[in-house]
């Protein structure tokens, strides 16, 4: 099946978004820091839209990008219930490309891990590298070896919500890097349960590979974080949050 297309619509239900709430006061902050005030946003992956439309509430002009309908359908609705114009686009993050030129681009909550191969990773983040204008920033986080062997490491979760019921069991090959989850789901249609299942596969990326990536790409790395806080990324740390620029304007 594939990903998202049933995941989709009970996505915000099932507390992903959570993590996107809080991460937008996150990146407020990131922003202040390095005294960057962008006017033309690209939110990459964007699923639900729940960054998307949080920045074009800010009153940012927003373009956002997603591979799967499913989810950009959600998005779009969510932009209409919250009144505010979001440029929905779907397209494969490995062939990106845009009319204009964005200030910021961001790309959240493991979706580069979706990017399976170093190659893969090194020609997304060239298709970012064009889209930039001279001084944008890249804002992105990117789940590591340590993070998919330790974070993913649990057998079930279950979350009793009113309407939907999520299990997960996951595994993690530490040879390939490849950490895999199957996520099942029980919605409640009328007095029963609907029952599916995807299988998602993501990609640890260490430190070392990414900057090798962005170097190969054109980008310049500024600051790296553990997520969530300001400190440096330590051996163990799970998510790293990475702020970089274009080293050149390569904008065409």
């Amino acid at each position: 099946m594939e990903i998202y297309k049933r995941l989709a619509e009970v996505y915000d239900s099932g507390g992903w978004i959570e993590y996107s709430r809080r991460l937008l006061p996150y990146l407020q902050e990131v922003l202040r820091r390095f005294r960057f005030r962008p006017q033309r946003i690209l939110d990459l992956a964007c699923g639900t839209g729940t960054v998307a439309v949080s920045m074009a509430q800010e009153g940012f002009q927003v373009v956002a990008v997603d591979l799967s309908p499913a989810m950009l359908l959600e998005a779009e609705k969510k932009a209409q219930r919250a009144g505010v114009k979001v440029a929905f686009l779907r397209q494969d993050m490995r062939r990106l490309t845009l009319k204009e030129p964005v200030d910021l681009v961001t790309c959240f909550f493991d979706s580069l891990n979706y990017l399976l191969s170093y190659e893969d990773l090194v020609r997304t983040f060239k298709r970012v590298a064009r889209v930039l204008s001279s001084g944008g920033l890249f804002v992105f986080d990117i789940n590591t070896p340590a993070g998919l062997a330790t974070h993913w490491n649990y057998r079930k979760e279950g979350q009793d919500l009113e309407a939907v019921a999520i299990l997960g069991s996951n595994s993690y090959d530490p040879q390939k890097k490849l950490g895999t989850i199957h996520i099942t789901v029980f919605k409640k249609v009328g007095r029963l349960y609907e029952k599916f299942t995807e299988v998602h596969t993501e990609r640890a990326y260490s430190r070392s590979e990414v900057k090798k990536a962005l170097r190969e790409s054109g980008l310049k790395s500024l600051a790296s974080y553990d997520c969530m806080t300001f400190r440096r990324p330590r051996r163990k740390t799970g998510r790293i949050l990475y702020v970089v620029t274009g080293a050149k304007n390569v904008w065409s």
